[in-house]
């Protein structure tokens, strides 16, 4: 039995897709909106200009290292000692990165749909679904992603009809 799964680029089209419709459009656009006002675009040229620098050094390491997992491409290239202190610290960055994504969408969730929900159940919850997701595989992520962003479009049209409705009244 072949026990390697492989998920397509339309799935890692719908995860990019449900993390740009998520995480910059509900957490970052609307700060951004509310102090730049019409000159948020600027944002995005900010944006798109630091990122190409960072996809071709991406891209250079994944050259360079033949596609072996990072852990052996480090310790081959700087030796086994700094190889650990830089996934340590890559570790922790993930950690923080992952805390501060639950902080941002328990307080959206609080403060869009589900105001008078504790928040620690709202953490637990949150904690609890993001653990039965890692403990399976890809495929069964990436089959929940895409229900997720099917979802994120229909409220997102919702919202877009909804707050134009109001603009022309």
């Amino acid at each position: 039995m072949n026990n390697t799964f492989k998920i397509s680029i339309l799935h890692v089209i719908f995860i990019c897709l449900t993390s740009i419709g998520l995480k910059n459009h509900v957490t970052i656009l609307s700060p951004i909106l509310e102090t730049a006002k019409r000159d948020g675009w600027i944002s995005v040229i900010l944006t798109s200009i630091t990122l190409f620098p960072w996809l071709l050094w991406i891209l250079y390491i994944q050259k360079k290292s033949q596609l072996k997992p990072i852990k052996v491409w480090l310790a081959e290239k700087l030796g086994q000692k700094t190889s650990k202190i830089i996934l340590y610290i890559f570790i922790i960055f993930l950690y923080s990165l992952a805390a501060f994504t639950l902080r941002e969408t328990i307080l959206w969730m609080s403060s869009t749909f589900l105001e008078n929900t504790p928040i620690p159940l709202l953490i637990l919850l949150y904690i609890i679904v993001c653990f039965l997701l890692i403990s399976t595989n890809i495929q069964t992520i990436v089959s929940v992603n895409t229900i997720i962003l099917f979802f994120v479009i229909i409220f997102g049209f919702y919202a877009s009809f909804t707050v134009y409705g109001k603009l022309k009244m």
